[in-house]
């Protein structure tokens, strides 16, 4: 159970402070003017997500962790990214289009609700996703015993993000563009062209989050 609770906090605490970093890519990403006042916005959804998806995604970190065969560790970062995107989804999915089109929380899982948009984007996020998982605690669970967490964090999150911009733009256009083809959205992130738009900003925000997750890891074992 110390797993799940830490887990939880883990999510709660990168979320929160990764926040900003994910409302002014969002807002990039769909070409829209950044308002620095509410980076925040959608906060409180982001709680309560989190702590319910990165308590399934912790505890599946601390298995992949007990285990010295690189089939399981393989097998336990995917089921954690897999089910942490399942469950938090629907709820990013309404925050983004918040944040995005500065409408209220009803008015934004209307908008979803409507369009039945809860898990448009999920394919491109699970495609490069899961990988980067893989990476991340590969990376983690060969020099966790060698390197200073932060380092380390930082290291995990920065270079398994390089894999995730484009597919995250892509979600993000999906997620916003609720009413249009999945072929109109390609369409137009194609044409859009900005494929690696924002890198830095996603190293960041991964870096920061998996340094989070390490040093909880460390913290409550």
């Amino acid at each position: 159970m110390d797993h799940i609770y830490s887990g939880a906090l883990a999510g709660i605490m990168e979320h929160t402070v990764t926040l900003p970093l994910k409302s002014i890519l969002e807002r990039k990403t769909i070409g829209i003017t950044i308002d620095y006042s509410k980076v925040f916005r959608g906060a409180f959804i982001q709680t309560i997500n989190v702590g319910v998806s990165h308590a399934w995604y912790y505890h599946y970190f601390n298995k992949s962790k007990s285990s010295q065969d690189w089939t399981k560790m393989i097998y336990y970062s995917s089921i954690a990214k897999i089910g942490h995107e399942l469950i938090s989804f629907p709820f990013e999915t309404i925050r983004v289009n918040m944040n995005t089109r500065n409408i209220s929380f009803v008015e934004s899982m209307k908008l979803v609700h409507v369009n039945n948009g809860y898990f448009k984007g999920i394919i491109p996020l699970l495609c490069t996703g899961v990988p980067q998982t893989i990476i991340e605690f590969g990376i983690y669970n060969t020099f966790d015993k060698d390197i200073h967490p932060f380092l380390l964090g930082m290291f995990c999150g920065f270079s398994s993000s390089i894999l995730m911009s484009p597919f995250d733009r892509l979600k993000i256009y999906r997620q916003y563009h609720q009413q249009e083809s999945f072929r109109n959205v390609y369409k137009k992130f194609l044409q859009d062209g900005k494929w690696f738009n924002g890198s830095i900003l996603r190293m960041t925000q991964a870096g920061i989050g998996f340094w989070t997750l390490a040093s909880c890891e460390r913290y409550f074992k």
